[in-house]
């Protein structure tokens, strides 16, 4: 059966509750219910509003072995309680500015931690191929993506420098709880009561997740999935973590299904490396000014996640008439809502006119 424009899809199969109106007249599969509202009782945008405050109770009234699903009948028997349509009306008004100036935020809030993390990005990459002193003598490292470097810094193959050993692999049911973390490429993923190094260590995504560089302040079994440090020569651990950060490790994927990286090929990459105590200086300036990018993202992180949780409280209290928003409506002009949409589906700022709007709410709040 088609329902028409303005009907609600609501999804009734794992999961149960998820919400989105129809922008044309569609038909569903057996995965979801629509629902059309009686317009002469209820608003289509009023419902999206709702019907997600629901989820948890229409999960508890679904059923099934195989997958939790609700049925058109346990819907049909949920009570709403609704209020007159003008004041249905005021509420998705005020609930549409509300939500726009939180996502105006939270965008503005997304592009800090990207370019935090860009930051974080040149920052390494100037300490591992220029290091900290801007007036040292440079010369041409002959490779384009080094450009100069130090000219006391010795230009040689990786495996010159470090050794990479190949993981051990030890499934689940080989494991004993313990206190040595299991690192695999994709992370710690266990604990194992030994390891394969007594650390500290370095370790690189192999298969899985390709490129990615772990560091490990004390033991650890490293993972089949991973390529680690054997043989750190004369050199800082910590410098050679953030070295191999720089060095975008996903390129030497070799595999053609199953993404691959050969320690063989990794060897043979040219870097630029000081001295031990440079490199040591190196590591604990890169250390602290990172500490401080982190804490920059984990800030807005948090005013991201207190804004998401006072948008649902705020749409609860107002939806479920605890706070009253017709006079707070009433002067508001009518704006689109974006309503059903989370707001990391909603497109980043991206014009120098809505980066301003942005600051400009962020600087009145």
């Amino acid at each position: 059966m088609v329902v028409p424009a303005g009907s609600l899809v609501l999804s009734s199969r794992a999961p149960v509750g998820n919400v989105s109106i129809a922008e044309v007249p569609l038909a569903t599969n057996q995965g979801c219910k629509a629902i059309v509202p009686n317009k002469s009782q209820v608003d289509s945008e009023f419902l999206l509003v709702l019907l997600p405050l629901l989820k948890n109770s229409l999960n508890s009234v679904s059923s099934g072995s195989t997958f939790v699903e609700l049925s058109a009948t346990q819907l049909g028997d949920t009570r709403l309680a609704v209020p007159p349509l003008d004041e249905q009306a005021a509420i998705v008004k005020y609930l549409a500015h509300v939500d726009d100036k939180i996502n105006r935020f939270i965008r503005a809030k997304r592009r800090l931690i990207e370019l935090l993390n860009e930051q974080k990005q040149a920052l390494i990459h100037q300490a591992v191929t220029k290091g900290l002193d801007p007036n040292v003598p440079m010369k041409d490292s002959g490779v384009e993506r080094l450009g100069e470097i130090p000219a006391h810094w010795n230009l040689r193959p990786l495996g010159r420098f470090i050794v990479l050993q190949r993981g051990i692999d030890i499934t689940k049911d080989q494991q004993v709880e313990g206190d040595f973390p299991v690192i695999s490429s994709g992370g710690v993923s266990s604990f194992h009561n030994s390891g394969t190094s007594k650390g500290p260590g370095v370790l690189l995504g192999r298969k899985g997740s390709v490129g990615t560089v772990h560091y490990s302040p004390g033991p650890y079994w490293a993972h089949d999935t991973t390529l680690w440090v054997r043989e750190f020569g004369q050199n800082h651990p910590r410098f050679i973590y953030y070295l191999l950060l720089n060095l975008d490790l996903k390129r030497f994927d070799t595999g053609s299904s199953n993404p691959t990286i050969n320690r063989n090929i990794v060897h043979t990459e040219l870097v630029a490396v000081p001295d031990f105590a440079e490199q040591a200086e190196i590591a604990s300036e890169v250390d602290g000014k990172l500490e401080a990018i982190a804490n920059g993202v984990e800030k807005s992180q948090k005013e991201i996640d207190l804004l998401r949780e006072y948008r649902t409280r705020l749409v609860s209290d107002v939806v479920t008439g605890k706070l009253d928003v017709r006079e707070a409506a009433a002067p508001l002009p009518e704006i689109e809502a974006e309503f059903g949409s989370s707001d990391d589906e909603i497109d980043p700022v991206s014009d120098e006119e809505d980066a301003e709007e942005d600051v400009n709410d962020r600087n009145s709040t």
